[in-house]
């Protein structure tokens, strides 16, 4: 969830170089606000979901908390996915640090002990052409993974999945409880949340920069667990 959180911040995300064209030749704000484009069919839709109303509404998802003054579930998104970015660093880890450790490490072994022997034979000068490219390529590779890569794996491997949203009934916000890693506990509006019903999906909640935050990016929910039915996920929103 963090990641694909991470993606959509990004698609967003403008360069400096960029803002700064944007505010010389057209004088507007830095992050544009965008406004929606269908507003009635927007307050039309927000009001049907307002208006649901069911006899008995169920959950399929953990709550922890429900009083008069707020309510608290299980909030997390794609957790069935979580293990694929560790499996795929593990596989190419295995493949380039075990292709160093099976022929550089013999070559450097062969010298440090003495022996002067690698492969059933003996070292010449090629050997030594070997060992430099192969500890460079392997050295420069590692350095991009720890540079630009280890983020995501650390993400996966070591940030709690199990997230808590909690709804305050009293002032009307929505409290998203991120690890401090992840940007904290976010505030958010309760009125005005955009909602997804999607059979197959966990229940999605939305909010859109310039409509009901200021947040410059957009920030997506799933709350409760997944289901293949439309009623649970109504019940779940209701």
């Amino acid at each position: 969830m963090y990641i694909a959180e991470w993606i959509s911040w990004f698609v967003c995300l403008k360069p400096d170089a960029w803002l700064r064209k944007n505010l010389e030749e057209y004088q507007s704000q830095a992050i544009p606000i965008v406004q929606p484009a269908y507003e009635d069919c927007l307050v039309e839709d927000r009001a049907r979901q307002s208006a649901k109303r069911f006899g008995q509404a169920r959950t399929k998802g953990p709550v922890y908390a429900c009083t008069d003054a707020y309510l608290e579930m299980r909030c997390g998104g794609l957790e069935d996915k979580r293990g694929f970015i560790s499996l795929l660093t593990i596989v190419i880890m295995y493949f380039m640090v075990g292709s160093w450790i099976d022929i550089d490490g013999r070559l450097l072994w062969a010298v440090l002990s003495g022996s002067g022997v690698a492969f059933g034979r003996d070292l010449y000068i090629g050997d030594l052409f070997t060992f430099l490219l192969g500890t460079t390529v392997t050295a420069g590779a590692l350095w991009l993974y720890f540079k630009y890569a280890f983020r995501f794996t650390r993400l996966e491997m070591l940030t709690s999945r199990h997230l808590l949203i909690r709804f305050n009934r009293i002032t009307r916000q929505v409290f998203l409880h991120r690890p401090a890693s992840c940007g904290g506990i976010l505030v958010l509006p309760w009125e005005g949340v955009h909602t997804e019903e999607i059979p197959g999906l966990r229940l999605v909640m939305g909010w859109y920069p310039g409509d009901n935050t200021d947040l410059p990016f957009p920030t997506a929910v799933f709350i409760g667990r997944q289901s293949s039915r439309l009623s649970d996920l109504q019940c779940e929103w209701e």
